[in-house]
């Protein structure tokens, strides 16, 4: 946060939470006075609160005690925080609190975010509706959480706008990064099998390579590319998993005067289908392997034919009429 940001500044970007309440735990009770506020009102007053206690929070050890009279930085933060789960308990709103306690100098955990939107309770086993707006402000989906019958939980998205959306669990996301390790391991091992009939690099198609994989036959003249599929990232993102891999096999081929690779085979596999790829890379290996092979012996038999020619014409010198020894 920039230094010169005062605990009055409110224009902090806030990113939307979607609050989970356990069933089993009653909803808390709606405030059954004469509101002195809407619901609207109570968030925008929730949301300036948290701006304040995050500046406060974030500059606690930055700034010397005496920057708002009588109270320390934490101390301060403490107090507004407070004044947060006030209002939510009035007004039967979520909890903005993670497990911490404002009161012992604890606060939520870095995870747990505030909405700038309206978070309202809801009735029954539906709990934490949230708008996600873009930049402009513009709601881009509602979502929630729903507990089914059967005791699993489905999120349900309203969509606001004609915008792609793509929910990944963190299973999926290791499922995917099992995939990842799984085909590096495997194209390691194909490539010391055969070792002999092709070539593996690692390459960066951002930096002009053909693919992030690459296998050349010992020729030169075929290859097998793999390349690997993003969505919502870029190769700035250290930590980036690959959401499918696709592959093409190539052979390079002179026409009428000009040289290029011509695509002979192709594909597209996700997490699921990873095997699919490594098959097809051990198939490709495995045919390079008889061609090399193939042509080696093709090599030494039309050395060995040469060899047996030289020596047969070697032993007729010798049989002709006049020629000593």
């Amino acid at each position: 946060m920039p230094e010169n940001k005062t605990p009055y500044d409110t224009g902090l970007r806030l990113e939307p939470k979607i609050w989970v309440q356990d069933p089993a735990t009653p909803a808390p009770a709606q405030n059954t006075s004469s509101p002195s506020m809407s619901i609207k009102e109570v968030e925008e007053k929730i949301s300036e609160l948290t701006g304040k206690a995050e500046w406060a929070q974030e500059n606690a050890f930055r700034l010397e005690d005496g920057d708002i009279p009588g109270d320390s930085q934490r101390e301060y933060a403490a107090r507004l925080y407070a004044e947060i789960e006030a209002l939510t308990q009035e007004y039967g709103l979520p909890s903005r609190l993670g497990t911490g306690d404002p009161e012992e100098g604890e606060y939520p955990d870095d995870d747990t975010t505030y909405s700038e939107t309206a978070t309202t309770q809801m009735n029954g086993d539906n709990y934490g509706r949230v708008d996600f707006d873009d930049p402009e402000s513009n709601t881009i989906f509602t979502a929630w959480i729903q507990k089914n019958e059967d005791g699993s939980y489905i999120m349900r998205v309203d969509e606001h706008q004609d915008v792609k959306l793509t929910i990944e669990t963190s299973s999926q996301r290791h499922e995917r990064e099992a995939a990842m390790q799984y085909l590096s391991a495997e194209m390691a091992v194909i490539a010391t099998d055969f070792g002999a009939a092709i070539e593996y690099s690692d390459q960066d198609p951002d930096a002009f390579g053909v693919g992030h994989f690459v296998f050349h036959n010992a020729d030169g003249n075929q290859r097998l590319v793999m390349t690997e599929q993003y969505i919502g990232t870029d190769s700035l993102d250290a930590d980036r998993i690959p959401n499918s891999w696709s592959w093409r096999a190539e052979k390079y081929a002179t026409v009428d005067g000009a040289a290029f690779w011509v695509q002979t085979g192709g594909g597209e596999v996700n997490a699921s289908g990873i095997n699919q790829l490594v098959n097809e890379i051990d198939g490709w290996a495995q045919a390079r392997y008889q061609e090399h092979s193939s042509a080696l012996a093709a090599a030494n038999q039309a050395h060995q034919q040469q060899h047996d020619q030289m020596m047969q014409n070697v032993h007729q010198q010798r049989d002709q009429p006049g020629i000593t020894h």
